[in-house]
């Protein structure tokens, strides 16, 4: 992610707005929710994410797309 990016998505998410990071480990496709990806120093200990981390935030896959807007496990 480049800082340009961090920003925007900072500033969308201080506006109110819904901000996620879309990213693929392996086979399994995720949504995390950008304040949880800002702040993984702090809630993971570490700067970066494992499956087991962020397995909340799996998303469907069918075989021709990723459907980010339908997660795996219901909250």
């Amino acid at each position: 992610m480049t800082h340009t990016q961090f920003d925007m998505l900072s500033q969308h998410l201080a506006s109110g707005a819904a901000a996620y990071v879309c990213c693929g480990i392996m086979d399994k496709y995720y949504m995390i929710p950008f304040n949880i990806w800002a702040a993984m120093k702090n809630i993971f200990g570490r700067c970066y994410l494992t499956q087991n981390d962020i397995a909340a935030y799996q998303v469907k896959r069918t075989m021709s797309a990723v459907m980010f807007l339908d997660y795996m496990h219901k909250k």
